[in-house]
């Protein structure tokens, strides 16, 4: 949405521009109303805007064992680029985000996230 690919940082992926804007928060809670507008105003549309505070919510609810697995788990997009260090700070390429969520749409990992999310199972 905003141009900018996720990148393998040393404890997840990260999007360099986001990270930057929530730093002030530190290893606090995000605030409501964080200030999405003046980070990303002229870059989203309508429904992209919607679409992040929606993913925002669902976060909020899904166990953070579901994300960890879903964005640092064992064959992730993550864990392939970042290849124990050696693709540190490197792009992770859309497409394995592509393929890793089409798998898991058929997977039972995401049923939490999809029940929040779209409010069905996913089946």
């Amino acid at each position: 949405m905003t141009g900018d690919r996720p990148e393998a940082w040393t404890y997840g992926p990260v999007f360099a521009r986001l990270a930057e804007a929530l730093a002030g928060f530190g290893s606090g809670p995000i605030a409501p109303g964080w200030g999405l507008q003046r980070a990303f105003a002229s870059e989203l549309d309508a429904f992209e805007h919607d679409l992040v505070f929606r993913v925002c919510e669902v976060t909020e609810v899904v166990s953070m064992e579901v994300l960890s697995a879903i964005t640092r788990g064992e064959g992730s997009p993550w864990e392939r680029v970042y290849a124990g260090g050696r693709g540190l700070k490197r792009d992770i390429p859309h497409l394995l985000i592509a393929d890793q969520f089409r798998a898991l749409q058929r997977s039972r990992a995401v049923a939490e996230f999809n029940y929040v999310l779209l409010g069905t199972s996913g089946a």
